[in-house]
């Protein structure tokens, strides 16, 4: 009986874990939610390109993809996946080219943070620039932080000057936000964060079930 019982739980677990949304939703004690969207500013400017979103995940036979739409937080289908933008002219607006690559990684979610962190939400905003060559680039050009009973906190910064900046201007951008007012540490600001945090907590979680469940204490 209690074969079969584990059996059926480690099932459930398994299931759970593997649901988009699921393990990643649960909030650790002394912690609140963090709300991040990130979303593209000026695709009206680029009438002959669209964008398009590429979701990949070890879960999935096949990467799902969408077009992105101006001004709209990007997704994914499940958060431990990770996003890639790729250009495209609109004729070949259903095609992606490996070359056309402008992002990897992109952040969506943003997980949670510290309960003494007054942060709630960032905002990041990209944008798009063409260079010499006519050769795209992503590039973050604001990101926005709201804080519990404080002034949300705005930054602006310059396109880049090459395609070999964007990556490193892109990085310096997010961590130019801090998450605690006043302090340039971050707790869990980004999706790879979260992810590592979440899964570890998740398992702790499930781990400490199991132990009760037969008779055991968690420490």
């Amino acid at each position: 009986m209690k074969k079969l019982l584990l059996n059926s739980m480690l099932i459930f677990a398994i299931a759970l874990f593997f649901t988009p949304n699921s393990s990643a939703d649960i909030i650790p004690p002394n912690s609140h939610k963090l709300e991040q969207c990130a979303r593209v500013m000026n695709l009206e400017e680029f009438p002959n390109i669209v964008l398009i979103a590429q979701d990949n995940g070890p879960m999935s036979d096949e990467p799902a993809t969408y077009q992105i739409e101006n001004n709209q937080c990007l997704t994914k289908v499940y958060k431990y996946n990770s996003l890639s933008i790729y250009w495209a002219n609109k004729e070949e607006a259903t095609s992606i080219n490996p070359d056309n690559l402008l992002l990897e990684n992109a952040p969506t979610y943003g997980g949670y943070v510290d309960e003494s962190n007054p942060l709630i939400k960032k905002e990041i905003e990209y944008s798009i620039v063409k260079f010499e060559g006519d050769e795209l680039g992503l590039y973050i050009s604001k990101t926005i932080a709201v804080y519990i009973g404080a002034a949300e906190k705005i930054e602006t910064f310059e396109k880049p000057i090459s395609p070999q900046n964007i990556l490193s201007n892109n990085q310096q951008a997010l961590e130019a936000t801090p998450d605690k007012v006043g302090q340039g540490n971050t707790i869990t600001a980004t999706d790879a964060a979260t992810s590592t945090t979440a899964k570890k907590g998740f398992w702790k979680k499930m781990g400490c079930f199991f132990k009760k469940l037969f008779g055991g204490s968690c420490s």
